[in-house]
């Protein structure tokens, strides 16, 4: 494998299949993005090859065959086709306790950045990269299969009909409508899940409904935050539930609160996306007993 110092360099990867010649897929190069050779490529949301880095669906789809450079002037998105390698790639391996050992051979890996795979998610923060296959030749690289199915295991995902042009709500909290379509959530509102990819009206939405998702935040928050929709359907703080005791019939007092949709992995700034462990709590009491 050639040497490095980031992840936008060239690599030479070295690629096998099992003894066969490795499968080559392409797809349309996403806009303004700069693929290196011999790195993960992944598909955002509209299907579009980019870095692996950038918000994208399922796992690496390959390795780059050549250098993709769509940042030129007069770049459009598609404007160029990405071909990748799909098999076993040698790729990098991730440092101390995160590294892998031969004893995580058949186990599942995950991405780093687009050359460094590690052996745990981090939480849920990172994407499945394959199956690990062994060490490298030279006993510390990660020989990994890339590119044989559309990994994407941190969670439940169900389709909907989008209720509206949902192209700049990727990560946002969404709700099912009275015509069974997904809907940007408001505040208050009840979330089915979060906007895993960017539909127009009609189009099919991608909802995470369980396990782990990317959320955009509508102001900073804290790691173990318990989060709900505002407004606009961005993440911000739960407000904690209360009894309404102001009517004659203590038996029926109801617990006003905000809809937790789940509790923050990671912290997140304002506009920023952080990950959330979709939990679907409801109103939760101030004080637990």
């Amino acid at each position: 494998m050639a040497d490095y110092t980031d992840s936008t360099g060239k690599r030479d990867t070295t690629m096998s299949s099992g003894g066969a010649i490795p499968e080559v897929d392409s797809a349309p190069v996403a806009d303004n993005v700069y693929i290196p050779v011999g790195t993960l490529v992944g598909l955002d949301s509209a299907g579009r090859a980019t870095p692996v880095s950038a918000n994208w669906i399922g796992g690496p789809r390959g390795i780059a065959r050549a250098d993709y450079d769509n940042t030129v002037t007069g770049h459009t998105a598609g404007g160029i086709t990405a071909e990748f390698f799909r098999g076993i790639a040698q790729l990098d391996n991730s440092a101390t306790t995160d590294a892998l050992t031969a004893a995580d051979k058949g186990n599942l890996c995950y991405v780093v950045d687009n050359h460094t795979v590690a052996r745990t998610s981090a939480a849920g923060t990172r994407l499945e990269a394959g199956i690990f296959e062994g060490l490298g030749d030279d006993g510390t690289s990660a020989r990994v299969r890339v590119g044989t199915s559309p990994l994407n295991r941190a969670g439940f995902d169900i389709e909907l009909l989008a209720a509206a042009d949902l192209r700049t709500k990727q990560f946002f909290a969404v709700k099912v409508n009275s015509a069974a379509a997904a809907a940007l959530c408001g505040a208050g509102d009840f979330a089915c899940g979060i906007l895993q990819n960017a539909p127009n009206t009609g189009e099919v939405a991608k909802i995470r409904v369980f396990g782990i998702s990317k959320f955009i935040a509508a102001a900073a928050q804290t790691i173990g935050a318990q989060l709900e929709s505002d407004s606009s359907g961005k993440a911000k703080a739960s407000v904690k539930g209360v009894t309404d005791t102001s009517d004659t019939g203590g038996a029926t007092d109801p617990l006003l609160g905000g809809n937790v949709l789940g509790t923050a992995l990671t912290a997140g700034g304002t506009d920023t996306a952080l990950y959330i462990l979709l939990t679907h709590s409801g109103a939760i009491p101030t004080t637990a007993s």
